[in-house]
């Protein structure tokens, strides 16, 4: 369609009162838009606070756990190294280590099967080391006799008590039914980071644990008395930490 721009009605000039109520509008669009941002800040604000509450309550909860097991005193740190990793593996050393570092019991022990590459890698026991060290059921013996009336600590103590039942039935003994605590897992939340794809928290190592704790031992790495020792020290300074705290709390 064609216009005649001769016949066009010319627009009417804004008034005052029509300036100051577009301004005004604008105005409260600007500070809508400002509060709608704050609001949502503040909420982002209050979801990480309310996240970081639950994480220190997690990371309180394993710290309140590993104290009280201190407290009681009945309880030894126990490590194990082994033929391998998976399902199959045997126990080839083992330590108890008391509550004041003080190791109770240390033996290697002859496997039935060879040690494995990978598991060699890590510990450094060779099969010709254990071919002259005394068989599960001499170990056995010695060590069971030492666990009566206790609680045993472990790093990863599903694996440790696992491996401990598993050697005692290829000789046909059953290893006594314990009470088990795993440091591993109940300190996951004080010194690992949580992962939204695994909805847990990440497993650490002794070593990282230790380096948190500020626990430096002259113990050897990857051998069972010297793990066993550094289980202990660490138990102790979570517990000293967590007595420190209620004390200035």
């Amino acid at each position: 369609m064609v216009y005649d721009r001769a016949q066009a009605v010319p627009r009417k000039a804004v008034t005052p009162a029509q300036l100051a109520a577009l301004e005004k509008a604008q105005e409260v669009r600007k500070q809508n838009e400002q509060r709608r941002r704050e609001e949502e800040a503040a909420e982002v604000e209050r979801e990480e606070a309310q996240w970081q509450a639950w994480l220190d309550e997690q990371a309180e909860e394993g710290r309140r756990v590993l104290r009280e097991i201190v407290l009681r005193g009945t309880w030894l740190s126990l490590d194990t190294e082994t033929t391998d990793k998976d399902e199959n593996a045997e126990i080839i050393e083992v330590a108890l280590v008391s509550p004041i570092g003080e190791v109770l019991f240390e033996s290697l022990v002859r496997p039935l099967g060879p040690v494995s590459e990978g598991a060699r890698a890590v510990h450094g026991i060779t099969d010709e080391e254990l071919s002259g060290a005394p068989s599960w059921p001499e170990v056995y013996a010695q060590l069971v006799s030492l666990l009566e009336g206790r609680e045993l600590v472990a790093w990863n103590a599903a694996f440790d008590c696992r491996v401990l039942r598993r050697s005692s039935a290829l000789h046909g003994l059953a290893f006594p039914e314990l009470t088990w605590h795993c440091a591993m897992t109940w300190g996951a939340p004080i010194w690992g980071e949580y992962s939204e794809y695994h909805g847990d928290f990440r497993w650490v190592s002794l070593d990282e644990a230790c380096w948190s704790e500020g626990v430096c031992l002259d113990a050897r790495h990857h051998r069972a008395a010297g793990d066993g020792c550094r289980l202990s020290a660490l138990m102790n300074a979570v517990a000293q930490a967590a007595t420190q705290k209620g004390n200035l709390s």
